[in-house]
C-alpha cells in the first residue's frame, strides 16, 4: 500500500493538536519530535507570511522518495495557497495548544496573526467568515464548519491572550450560527 502524499492542512492540525496532547500525557520524546516536525513543515511551507496558513501542498510520491539532498535538485511540488477558513480556525487552535504545551513565542504570535487575517480579509458582518481566500478573492459564505472552526479558535485565543475582543467576536459567530443553523422544531 502506497500513503497518499499531499500535505492537508486540515491533517496537520489535526496531527499537532494529537501529538502535543500525548506529550503533555506522557512526556514521551517521540511524542514531542513529532510535534516538532509537524511544526517544521508548517513553518517552512504552510505559512502565509502574511497571516493564515495555506491549504496544501500537491502529491508528488517520487519526490518524497527521494534523499534529501536529491530532493534540493527538484522542484518541490506546488503550494495551493488557498486560505480555507475551517482548516485555519484549527491549525490556529492547534498551534495555541502547542504554545500552552512548548511556550514557542512564534506560534502564539503566528496564530493571532492569522486570527487578525482571517479577520481582515474573510470575515463579513452579520454573515460570518467565507470559506476561502486567494488572492485578494473570498468566496462561499455561509457554511457551518467555517465558523464554528473559526470561531472555536477565537475562544482558544481570547484563553490564551485574555483579549476581550476575541472572545466577544467568538460569540457574535456563535450567535449566527445558531441563527442560521438552529432548527428549534428538529
Amino acid at each position: 500500500y502506497e500513503p497518499h502524499y499531499e500535505k492537508m492542512l486540515e491533517d496537520h492540525a489535526e496531527f499537532l493538536r494529537i501529538y502535543t496532547q500525548a506529550y503533555q500525557a506522557t512526556k514521551e520524546e517521540f511524542y514531542k519530535n513529532a510535534v516538532l516536525g509537524v511544526l517544521k513543515y508548517a513553518k517552512e511551507k504552510l505559512e502565509n507570511p502574511q497571516g493564515g496558513f495555506y491549504g496544501s501542498q500537491d502529491a508528488d510520491e517520487e519526490y518524497y522518495k527521494l534523499g534529501l539532498d536529491e530532493r534540493r535538485k527538484r522542484t518541490p511540488p506546488f503550494i495551493d495557497k488557498t486560505i480555507y477558513a475551517s482548516w485555519n480556525g484549527k491549525m490556529v487552535s492547534s498551534y495555541l495548544h502547542a504554545f500552552n504545551a512548548f511556550g514557542d513565542a512564534h506560534l502564539k504570535e503566528f496564530a493571532i496573526k492569522s486570527i487578525e487575517f482571517i479577520l481582515n480579509n474573510c470575515y463579513i458582518q452579520n454573515e460570518g467568515v467565507c470559506h476561502f481566500y486567494e488572492s485578494g478573492k473570498k468566496g462561499l459564505n455561509g457554511l457551518l464548519a467555517d465558523n464554528l472552526y473559526f470561531a472555536n479558535s477565537l475562544l482558544d485565543a481570547y484563553e490564551v491572550t485574555g483579549e476581550q475582543k476575541y472572545f466577544d467576536k467568538a460569540k457574535e459567530l456563535s450567535d449566527l450560527i445558531i441563527k442560521m443553523f438552529f432548527n428549534s422544531e428538529k
